[in-house]
């Protein structure tokens, strides 16, 4: 969903909305390959299961969707909520962080977008993602990371930076950390199946 057309449908996910998509965008069967890849336990099946997901978003954003429950998250200013749960900063926080996750990305400037106090937002950010903001932007940065490293077509170095890494030295040591594995070592089972 790092996509910026993705907007809408993500604000609806992220909002606690929930969708039905076309007959076109997804079939049972696939939905029951990616469940059976999933619970594989195989690194590289389920990569491939994330990735077929994007696809799949950015095929509902060209094909559309039915809203089945609308998100808290309502049109318009996107401040207001029905229930009045702080969730919708985190939605508009989270919507930021994905859309400009090439950036440098600190608390402030994630806090700014919504108008709270730095300390505040990430509190709130940890309570209701469950995972503090900064891990967040990495895991964020890892997913981008591995997108682009699967289309093969950039060095790992450029990989790094697009995904918003500021040096190749961080990048390799989250990736590590996140998959056990380098870069090119993830690039190179892939293709090689």
């Amino acid at each position: 969903l790092e996509m910026p057309q993705l907007g809408r449908l993500t604000e609806t996910l992220m909002g606690g909305g929930v969708i039905q998509l076309t007959p076109d965008c997804i079939g049972l069967e696939t939905l029951e390959r990616w469940h059976g890849d999933y619970r594989s336990g195989n690194a590289l099946r389920t990569d491939i299961v994330r990735s077929e997901i994007g696809t799949m978003f950015r095929r509902a954003a060209i094909t559309g969707w039915d809203v089945l429950l609308p998100a808290w998250v309502e049109e318009g200013a996107g401040t207001r909520t029905r229930t009045g749960s702080p969730v919708r900063y985190v939605v508009r926080m989270v919507r930021h962080i994905v859309e400009n996750i090439a950036d440098p990305l600190s608390a402030e400037s994630i806090a700014n977008v919504v108008g709270l106090h730095p300390n505040y937002a990430t509190n709130l950010f940890t309570k209701v993602m469950r995972i503090p903001v900064q891990k967040f932007v990495i895991r964020m940065r890892l997913i981008r990371a591995r997108s682009l490293l699967f289309d093969g077509s950039l060095s790992v170095a450029n990989v790094a930076f697009q995904s918003g890494f500021v040096s190749q030295t961080q990048f390799y040591e989250h990736f590590r950390k996140a998959y056990g594995m380098t870069p090119s070592q993830m690039r190179k089972d892939t293709i090689e199946g």
